[in-house]
């Protein structure tokens, strides 16, 4: 389980730069703000992130907590 919320982190940051070259790219060469990329890298990939980081600290510490 722990494996899993650490990639929902990695890939959230991952979306989180796509998303940001698509905003500037779709905005450079068709002149027009796309607002999906926009609301993908505002709002969507920092919420996959924290809960990725969150789900992996709830786990290592009940992982923990277990051992002692």
């Amino acid at each position: 389980m722990l494996k899993k919320f650490i990639i929902i982190s990695l890939v959230s940051l991952i979306v989180f730069v796509i998303s940001i070259i698509m905003y500037e790219m779709t905005e450079a060469f068709l002149g027009k703000e796309d607002l999906i990329f926009f609301f993908i890298a505002v709002f969507l990939a920092p919420m996959a992130f924290f809960t990725g980081v969150i789900g992996s600290i709830v786990i290592y510490a009940k992982g923990r907590k277990k051992r002692y």
